[in-house]
């Protein structure tokens, strides 16, 4: 098994523009096969350093030091954190096997799965040509794309909007484009944000957190 080598939430910005749909990602083995043995695995035990990503804890998040230079790396050790350039970068990994989270993300095969979400969930919304407002969900999935829950992140003000928001992702789920994606891909979009709004609303809203 390999992983493609090319913040925890995805971000697209749905708005109305005309009769065209608008969306901005903002930012989870390119053969999309499960792990060797994957309905085998027992539960893997999660380190101090590890956030566990899938149920069986297979799939885990962990972060690695990099410095600019062996200098930096000997100031860090030292506790001299503000002098040293020193960041941590947060890794995927399946098992043993990781990349940067950053690398995953950006890679092509990531990258169209979030536009096929996006996309379906404008169409399904029948707020899409209201600009003057912004809304923005947080909807957790299961590794199959099963709607698991939403949670209005933040409110446009008006119930109508919101609760059509809500809709368009009801409607649109199960969003089966996770099954077929490699385990340490599924796992980042079983949590995407979703913005509602317009142009304004979205440069307002796709930054966030």
């Amino acid at each position: 098994m390999s992983l493609i080598r090319t913040f925890i939430t995805s971000c697209v910005v749905l708005g109305g523009l005309g009769a065209a749909g608008y969306y901005i990602l903002n930012s989870a083995d390119s053969d999309s096969h499960e792990p060797a043995l994957a309905g085998t695995l027992s539960p893997l035990p999660a380190q101090e350093n590890e956030e566990c990503l899938s149920d069986d804890c297979w799939v885990y998040r962990t972060h690695q030091l990099h410095c600019a230079s062996a200098a930096d790396a000997r100031r860090h050790a030292q506790g001299d954190v503000e002098n040293a350039r020193c960041r941590q970068e947060p890794y995927i990994c399946v098992v043993k096997d990781c990349a940067t989270e950053r690398e995953i993300r950006d890679s092509a095969e990531f990258t169209e799965a979030v536009d096929q979400i996006g996309d379906r969930t404008w169409r399904n919304w029948e707020g899409r040509m209201s600009s003057n407002r912004g809304a923005r969900v947080r909807v957790t999935l299961t590794e199959e794309g099963e709607l698991r829950g939403t949670e209005i992140l933040r409110s446009s003000g008006s119930n109508t909007f919101d609760s059509q928001a809500l809709a368009a992702i009801e409607r649109s789920a199960p969003y089966h484009e996770i099954r077929q994606m490699a385990p340490e891909m599924r796992v980042l979009l079983t949590r995407i944000n979703l913005s509602f709004g317009g142009v304004a609303a979205a440069s307002a809203t796709a930054g966030d957190p």
